[in-house]
């Protein structure tokens, strides 16, 4: 019969620490394997993750999952923001700094109504400028035009004051993301 002592308190707490890192090491590794033949088994593609889902395993529950076959057909599918800029790039319309022209701003119950009936008097006195209406908590804002200089913003700004002088004390010149025309 072979005994082991430790003599050395410094060396059996140095042997301990090894003997847990060493656990911890093989615990890590398990545990890490084990994630990656799951998160395997479940790449199967947009459709794919509700057949993964609903497959039958051994020793494991099963997943019924209900719902139209509209929403089915929509995982995957590429996200709308990036589609219509994807869109913006094919009709020759793309994104830089500049100038609008800010015509409203409220943060009230109404506000909303408020923005939309502007942009459409802003548009009956002058068609030609875009309007934009826009909500960035809490505010709802009306901005008008698309400037690449503040000068054309100005001079766009003082035919709107004659245009409709019932707005002028509201309007000033914001930077803004505007677009433009290839």
């Amino acid at each position: 019969m072979v005994r082991y002592s430790i003599s050395n308190t410094t060396s059996g707490r140095t042997l301990f620490r090894g003997m847990a890192l060493v656990l911890f090491i093989s615990l890590v590794s398990c545990i890490q394997g084990y994630a990656q033949t799951e998160k395997e088994s479940l790449s199967h593609g947009a459709n794919g993750i509700f057949e993964a889902l609903s497959a039958q395993r051994e020793g494991q529950g099963t997943i019924d999952i209900t719902q139209p076959e509209d929403i089915k057909n929509q995982v995957g599918l590429v996200h709308q923001k990036q589609a219509r800029h994807s869109e913006g790039e094919r009709s020759g319309v793309h994104t830089q700094q500049g100038f609008r022209i800010q015509a409203y701003t409220g943060n009230l119950a109404k506000s909303k109504e408020e923005a939309y009936r502007r942009a459409k008097v802003v548009n009956a006195a002058n068609p030609a400028l875009g309007c934009y209406v826009t909500y960035k908590s809490p505010f709802w804002r009306l901005s008008v035009g698309d400037f690449r200089t503040r000068e054309e913003a100005q001079k766009a700004m003082q035919d709107l004051k004659r245009a409709i002088p019932a707005i002028a004390p509201e309007l000033y010149i914001v930077r803004d993301n505007i677009r433009v025309s290839n």
